[in-house]
């Protein structure tokens, strides 16, 4: 009925979540194939600070003359420090060297790398937004969401709820969780809803009053389906990732008032007249509007 809200538990976001993300899975899945492939690439190839080992010498005699890689030194420093605690008598200094690698990779494929994974992060935002709609996804939809003061608002947004959390979290803890309950949708208002960081802040703050238990079941049985899915390979994260994005979009949606399944949009076959679709679509979005 209008003006009331549906009760959306766990498992029905979850349910809802899934439904969205079949729709659209191979988009889905693609993105974070892209976004976990280009991390690997900006990490590999980006600014690494040296490492500091401490290994035996004639372990260090090897690394210096270049017969064992970086890996082969943390290997045999982790080695060397169990043969160390099995040992009545600790091996004694001169035994012993501390090497400290150099510096790799470029500082600056590092800075492209998290600018990069910023901005993926703020579009993976609004395609879930468009998917878990069952609005159509293309650049110009998603441009729509995505803008330079999008971007700015996000930023700080983050950094806003961030601190708050932090704070709450020095402050025995349990204010920190409760601070996270409450501003866990600020991220999808300023994506949406192109708000400011504080305004979004605030309006998450409103929406998720009376429903923060059910965000923190949502997140802790996410926890629990991301720990399952790093067993096989790590597969599963391709899955249950978008999945869950899914199912938090799910909720925030619900938390709006837009309480309804998505029912996906389609294209109209050729040679259609498309006016009468997109009067349609256009008519059922001012009613929702209008429920808002």
């Amino acid at each position: 009925m209008e003006g009331q809200t549906q009760k959306l538990g766990v498992f029905e976001a979850y349910s809802r979540g899934w439904k969205a993300f079949a729709s659209n899975w191979k988009l889905l899945v693609g993105l974070y194939l892209i976004l976990f492939i280009s991390g690997m690439l900006f990490e590999a190839y980006g600014y690494q600070e040296g490492e500091s080992y401490t290994v035996p010498a004639e372990v260090a005699a090897q690394y210096d003359a270049g017969d064992i890689t970086e890996t082969d030194l943390a290997t045999a420093e982790l080695l060397y420090l169990f043969q160390n605690i099995d040992s009545v008598e600790p091996s004694s200094p001169e035994d012993e060297v501390t090497i400290t690698t150099s510096d790799q990779g470029n500082i600056g494929i590092s800075a492209l790398g998290g600018l990069f994974s910023y901005i993926m992060g703020v579009v993976m935002i609004a395609v879930a937004l468009l998917v878990g709609r069952g609005r159509k996804v293309s650049m110009a939809s998603v441009r729509e969401l995505v803008t330079g003061y999008t971007l700015v608002s996000y930023l700080f947004g983050t950094i806003l709820v961030g601190l708050a959390v932090i704070v709450g979290l020095v402050l025995l803890i349990v204010p920190g969780i409760i601070f996270a309950l409450m501003f866990s949708m600020t991220t999808y208002a300023i994506v949406d809803k192109h708000m400011g960081p504080i305004e979004a802040m605030k309006h998450s703050k409103v929406i998720t009053k009376g429903n923060r238990l059910k965000i923190l079941g949502i997140v802790l049985l996410m926890i629990l389906l991301m720990i399952l899915a790093v067993i096989p390979a790590g597969l599963g994260i391709l899955i249950v990732g978008p999945w869950a994005a899914q199912t938090l979009v799910a909720m925030y949606l619900h938390l709006i008032g837009e309480t309804q399944s998505p029912v996906m949009e389609t294209v109209p076959p050729m040679g259609e007249d498309s006016s009468d679709t997109n009067t349609e679509t256009e008519d059922v979005a001012m009613g929702e509007s209008d429920r808002l």
